[in-house]
């Protein structure tokens, strides 16, 4: 899927031009194109999933997370014995507040923040930024972790084929230098790929018209609920799972009743 033929399904799906009482034409099918993209990549898709990205600290007890992050996994130590567990906000902050230095555990929690990190701030859409805050605030070593996670929205170039994430994503200046007076010509667009697999095109088509379609008649929200209980979406969630299956001991994030049992299974029903 290319931004080119995104572009073109909008402007099927609004009758030629989507309505422009809040924003410009360019400006309204960019905001369809990221909703719809973002909405796309709040599931758990595995193919999201980037593995042993490695990462750390640089001493100030704050690590900058990759451009294309959205959600953490996992993070574990780089070939060391060290323990790393997942936390909270507030608990770095209670352990930084005591006074205390050193731990047997390091610790990693995922933060927002809109300057309590300093010279971090805010990234450039002046958005909350998302970074690592770890203890010991004083750990140094770039590589010391490894880290699970997924991706957010993004778009490659065709020429670079970075995949990074610009911003928003999808911009009005995109969008004019793809669309003129209702129609898709420019090449550039069509250069331009969303990152996810072939298959999964028809149901981000169905996505796309349902943010058409659901914000010129306000009724997105019907439109979600018809997608998500037909065939097209059973089948894409399934063949992303027999893509990557997941295999070994479920780990529970719930118990499954409570008490919970001494043993991590799921009781047979």
């Amino acid at each position: 899927m290319n931004l080119k033929t995104a572009i073109e399904h909008v402007l099927l799906a609004t009758g030629g031009n989507p309505s422009t009482a809040i924003a410009t034409e360019n400006e309204r099918i960019a905001q369809i194109i990221n909703d719809t993209g973002n909405y796309f990549y709040s599931m758990p898709w595995r193919f999201r999933e980037v593995h042993d990205f490695e990462i750390g600290p640089d001493g100030d007890g704050w690590i900058t997370l990759p451009d294309d992050f959205a959600e953490i996994m996992s993070i574990t130590g780089n070939g060391s014995t060290f323990n790393v567990s997942l936390t909270t906000p507030e608990f770095i902050s209670d352990l930084a507040g005591s006074g205390q230095t050193s731990s047997s555990t390091e610790y990693v929690a995922v933060v927002f923040t809109s300057g309590a990190a300093g010279a971090l701030g805010t990234n450039a859409t002046k958005a909350p930024a998302v970074y690592l805050r770890v203890f010991p605030e004083n750990l140094t070593d770039t590589d010391r972790y490894l880290m699970s996670y997924r991706k957010g929205f993004s778009i490659a170039d065709g020429v670079s084929g970075t995949g990074s994430a610009i911003g928003t994503v999808v911009t009005d200046l995109m969008v004019s230098t793809g669309a003129s007076e209702g129609s898709n010509t420019d090449s550039s667009a069509a250069a331009s790929e969303f990152q996810f697999p072939y298959y999964l095109d028809p149901l981000f088509v169905q996505y796309l018209r349902a943010f058409s379609v659901g914000y010129e008649q306000g009724q997105l929200s019907e439109q979600l609920l018809t997608i998500e209980a037909g065939p097209l979406y059973q089948r894409m969630i399934a063949r992303d799972g027999t893509v990557q299956g997941t295999y070994g001991a479920l780990n529970l994030s719930v118990p499954p009743f409570f008490p919970v049992p001494s043993q991590s299974t799921v009781p047979n029903p």
